[in-house]
């Protein structure tokens, strides 16, 4: 998480969801929420740096 700012999961939790998971602060630096993105395997792509 604090090398890339972010989180990821890839098929884990289900086979062949990956997911990634990203902080959301407010205008304080308060963590507000958690922005998250799922997709299928072979469409959804989770090579950091990309």
């Amino acid at each position: 998480m604090r090398e890339h700012g972010a989180a990821r999961v890839e098929g884990m939790l289900l086979p062949t969801i990956h997911a990634f998971c990203i902080p959301v602060f407010d205008s304080t630096g308060e963590l507000a929420l958690g922005l998250i993105a799922l997709g299928r395997e072979g469409a959804f792509d989770t090579r950091w740096g990309r």
